[in-house]
């Protein structure tokens, strides 16, 4: 404990004076001259450590916002957001991971309504999405019940697991055979720190949110076939009906665009596009022009 008086003076504001006086109690304070020495270096590394940590935070919430957008902007199909996901956790790799190549994948909770599988579970993960080099190896598998994985301890708890060791850990499927033989990191160091797996939480998060999102978007658009077919069957003049979803525009200057999602016809035939056509405002598509009046 300094003994120095100003100390007890000091408010949330600390001018000029009131910092050289402290910093002369504490030079006195010190028998030695290196401890002081070690100070101001410790001092130092906090500042420069603490600014890298918002410069990373800062990066890393502006990436974020891709996976949010992408969700807003994508048609109300996941595609566009899975490849938000891999794009932000292989930019922040890039800026902040020290060489890492990550491997990661998307697996959904499903009903299992494979007859033949029945005896394994009610429930399934499928894996729906993955980084492009483990595509051939993840792509459509799927983890039982009877599998004894990491994943369901997950689910089940509703909280993240994080695996120090993937490699040796006996509750990780290793889809792909040869990744022990392909080596990697010390297995005897730390792989991710801590800042690294509440990045990894945070996109799960932010993934989580989008899925939700397109979820809700696809449930209006039941709702909407279901109520433009019922419109179709009692009016014989309707010839067929376009169903759009209104989205904020891929730029921020586009303001909001129209999406063709379905086109419903009388005789009961609908089209369902996957890759819905973008209207923008700029293009008048309801404008009619009339020759003769």
């Amino acid at each position: 404990m300094f003994p120095l008086k100003v100390f007890g003076q000091v408010d949330n504001t600390l001018n000029k004076r009131t910092f050289r006086e402290c910093i002369d109690g504490i030079i006195k304070s010190f028998p030695d001259e290196d401890v002081f020495e070690s100070l101001i270096h410790f001092l130092t590394t906090s500042v420069e450590r603490s600014f890298e940590e918002r410069r990373r935070g800062d990066a890393r919430k502006r990436w974020m916002t891709m996976i949010d957008a992408a969700a807003q902007t994508g048609g109300a199909q996941l595609d566009p957001v899975y490849r938000a996901v891999y794009h932000v956790l292989n930019k922040d790799a890039e800026e902040h991971g020290r060489g890492k190549v990550l491997s990661s994948a998307v697996s959904m909770l499903e009903n299992n309504d494979d007859p033949n599988q029945l005896h394994r579970g009610e429930t399934v993960l499928r894996y729906v999405s993955s980084t492009i080099d483990d595509i051939p190896y993840v792509l459509g598998k799927v983890l039982y019940r009877d599998m004894k994985t990491i994943s369901w301890t997950a689910v089940d708890s509703g909280k993240p697991i994080h695996v120090p060791k993937v490699s040796t850990h006996a509750g990780v499927t290793l889809w792909n055979t040869n990744r022990r033989e392909e080596g990697g990191d010390d297995p005897h160091k730390p792989v991710f720190i801590t800042h690294e797996i509440s990045f990894f939480q945070g996109v799960a998060k932010a993934l989580s949110q989008a899925i939700q999102f397109v979820d809700i978007r696809r449930k209006t658009l039941r709702v909407a076939e279901s109520a433009v077919s019922w419109i179709l069957r009692r009016s014989p003049n309707v010839q067929n009906v376009n169903v759009y979803l209104v989205e904020p525009g891929v730029k921020t200057s586009d303001g909001l665009v129209l999406r063709r999602m379905m086109t419903l016809a009388h005789n009961g035939v609908s089209q369902h596009y996957t890759s819905p056509p973008r209207l923008d405002r700029r293009d008048n598509l309801f404008r009619t022009t009339c020759s003769n009046v």
